[in-house]
């Protein structure tokens, strides 16, 4: 993604990028325009970019001036601008962005409306393309920026350096909670999604439940935007009654405020 961003002068302007997303699909595979994004954030500067990735998957059609409009009820997010995709052939993929800029401090906006605008114009089976054009609209997914989306794995560190880091943290730099997972009545898949949720990285293995276990602790490590380091204990147990894991977790740093967002980050 890097030497895509840098080619555009508008994007290599924000700065370097701390994290970017997985791809998340926005509509079906079989839709007649298939579209991703990856969301991209700014290291220095209080930015984040959208990247939407659009496939054409209509016979007969060109699309033209293509966009993603953006409706968001956070009034602590702006869309600083957008960048359109000129056009893309049947079969062919292109990519247009979205920049957004955030208040200080501010790591969350639900709830974004997103659809994608453009123009089409037919083409027939000699690739002649008609003059007049449709103004069009596709609705997509809705796209959220979580806290954790601001958050790195780091390597994993052996358990006696873990453990001194826990210590000189302290439990006085300590958010804690602890609540049922009751989607989850698989130790290993709670373990997986929760890593997944809160982007860390688990140490000496410990995503691997053992076979037959009631219950499972992982530490884990992470470094937030701004440098700020992580570490993290999840305990998982098998509730078999009630059909569900239960979850208690804590997280450590010198920012309390962070430790606080991201125990409320895992839903």
């Amino acid at each position: 993604y890097i030497e895509l961003l840098n080619s555009i002068p508008e994007l290599a302007d924000l700065g370097e990028i701390f994290n970017s997303s997985n791809l998340i699909e926005l509509t079906e595979k079989e839709s007649e325009y298939f579209v991703t994004c990856v969301k991209h954030i700014c290291k220095n500067t209080p930015y984040v970019i959208l990247q939407f990735n659009v496939e054409n998957l209509m016979e007969n059609t060109l699309m033209e001036n293509i966009a993603v409009d953006i409706e968001m009820d956070d009034e602590l997010w702006d869309i600083e601008f957008t960048i359109p995709e000129s056009k893309i052939e049947y079969g062919e993929a292109g990519v247009t962005f979205v920049c957004l800029k955030r208040e200080d401090d501010v790591y969350k906006s639900d709830n974004m409306t997103c659809n994608l605008t453009f123009e089409t114009k037919e083409v027939d089976n000699d690739g002649n393309i008609d003059d007049d054009g449709d103004e069009d609209e596709y609705p997509l997914e809705e796209i959220d920026i979580m806290e954790t989306d601001f958050m790195i794995p780091n390597k994993p560190i052996g358990l006696i350096q873990f453990r001194k880091i826990w210590e000189e943290t302290g439990d006085g730099n300590e958010a804690m909670r602890k609540f049922p997972l009751t989607s989850m009545n698989n130790i290993q898949s709670a373990v997986t999604a929760v890593l997944e949720l809160i982007n860390m990285k688990a140490c000496e293995n410990g995503h691997i439940v053992p076979d037959g276990a009631q219950s499972h602790a992982v530490n884990m490590v992470g470094t937030y935007i701004g440098d700020i380091d992580i570490v993290a204990r999840a305990g998982f147990i098998l509730d078999a009654k009630k059909g569900h894991i239960n979850l208690k977790i804590a997280v450590r740093s010198q920012n309390e405020e962070l430790n606080n967002l991201l125990i409320q980050s895992i839903q």
